[in-house]
């Protein structure tokens, strides 16, 4: 795999590299047909192929510059319908296939999880909400929770099957957190929860603290026993809330027995089974959403773009499209590629195998397309894996900042950043680039 990688941040010229990288393997002899040049915006996919043919006009390459209008420079999307509709046969769809447009798309899955959104998961929902607080400034929105998660899934190609195991790998990865349950009934945890909350508001009232600090403490605490009287139980946000209390610096030692009690509600049994069961909802809620959506599209013969992509990742295995591409594909070019999407990675992956030259440009530290479930730690895997980066491919000089302010991100990033790629995502990546 010829694959050159070029790190460029944003301002250092990266636009001006890519230009010549381009023409400098036009003018070698590269058809200007057999090139995919992709990009994640419109603009800059039209930017690039204006700027190449200026160069080549320039430079007196008039039949170059004709010929540059057969590249195919575009956004990923834009490129993938091209490469769709012209393997469709193999592909085993219609050559008019319909895409969903990306607003359309959301309609539709809306859709879909609302039909999965019974009354009685509803209500499971929002009582969970209320118990873990994250209703407690404003009704929170979870069906967001189960859209990310079946976006994570479809822009992994995570199956239904796969996406329970990662429900199951939640639960268990909780768990290890907590440690072993605590073998005490939740109405004996509340028991002796009022009895230290007794004990605590006495000992504050008798310690000669007037702080106004410790007589909120106090009022709190006083409002805390009544909530106990009044139902038997808090919710898990009111016990957390005790541990948050704050008192004069002379009574924080009267605050030990509640905050060690209060903080143990996380071993309790009951605790464990609000969080198993919020886990278990999103995750159920998200396969069967996908599952309802995939029927909706087949039953009318649509696609969307994440499917698009599968569809074209199956598509780069079949022997004659792999050969028809062998034999055309002189250049793979990616703009951006910190922004890739695992898929899309795989996508570029199987592309660079068969073309003469690929060329990637990106900068980890400026991804920012992560709401599609591009990984910037994708780009470092790459990089570690092809040998690195050469010295002549890295584009230090932003010309958009000032020298003070360009170099103080960057050193921080170089620091302090900190990695969030799911484990899952990375290892099948690097198995990808191993092969």
């Amino acid at each position: 795999m010829n694959l050159k990688i070029i790190s460029a941040g944003a301002g250092s010229g990266k636009t001006y590299r890519l230009t010549s990288e381009m023409v400098k393997l036009l003018k070698s002899g590269v058809r200007a047909s057999g090139i995919i040049a992709t990009t994640f915006t419109a603009k800059a996919a039209a930017e690039l192929q204006e700027r190449v043919r200026t160069r080549l006009l320039e430079e007196g390459l008039s039949k170059e510059a004709d010929d540059l209008s057969n590249a195919l420079i575009g956004t990923v999307h834009g490129l993938g319908v091209k490469l769709l509709k012209r393997f469709a046969y193999e592909a085993g769809v219609s050559p008019e296939v319909e895409i969903i447009a990306d607003a359309d798309q959301q309609v539709l899955f809306n859709q879909s999880l609302a039909m999965v959104l019974h009354f009685e998961r509803v209500e499971q929902m929002e009582l969970l909400c209320d118990r873990l607080g994250l209703n407690k400034k404003a009704p929170y929105d979870w069906r967001k929770e189960v859209k990310a998660i079946t976006e994570i899934a479809r822009t992994n190609a995570f199956t239904l099957q796969s996406l329970q195991e990662s429900k199951l790998k939640s639960i268990q990865t909780f768990d290890n957190y907590l440690g072993d349950a605590m073998p005490l009934s939740l109405s004996a945890y509340f028991e002796q929860l009022d009895g230290i909350v007794e004990d605590t508001i006495y000992q504050l009232q008798h310690s000669k603290d007037e702080t106004k600090v410790t007589k909120e403490a106090i009022k709190e605490l006083k409002n805390t026993r009544r909530e106990l009287k009044l139902k038997g139980y808090l919710y898990w946000w009111e016990v957390i809330k005790l541990t948050k209390l704050k008192v004069g610096a002379k009574s924080k030692e009267l605050l030990e027995d509640l905050t060690a009690f209060a903080s143990s509600h996380e071993r309790l049994e009951a605790f464990k089974k609000d969080i198993h069961a919020y886990i278990t909802a999103l995750f159920d809620m998200a396969t069967e959403a996908m599952e309802e959506f995939a029927r909706y599209k087949k039953q009318r013969g649509l696609i969307d773009y994440t499917d698009m992509e599968v569809f074209i990742k199956h598509l780069l295995d079949h022997p004659k499209v792999q050969a028809v591409l062998a034999s055309e594909l002189d250049l793979l070019m990616v703009d951006e590629f910190q922004d890739t999407s695992p898929i899309q990675l795989e996508l570029f992956l199987k592309l660079s195998k068969l073309a003469k030259h690929s060329i990637w440009v990106g900068d980890p530290k400026q991804s920012i397309y992560g709401f599609r479930g591009a990984e910037p730690q994708l780009m470092q895997a790459i990089i570690q894996k092809t040998g690195g980066v050469k010295p002549e491919d890295i584009q230090e000089y932003s010309w958009r900042s000032r020298e003070d302010v360009y170099i103080v991100p960057t050193h921080y990033s170089q620091r302090h950043f900190k990695i969030t790629t799911r484990t899952s995502c990375l290892e099948a990546s690097k198995n990808k680039i191993e092969k």
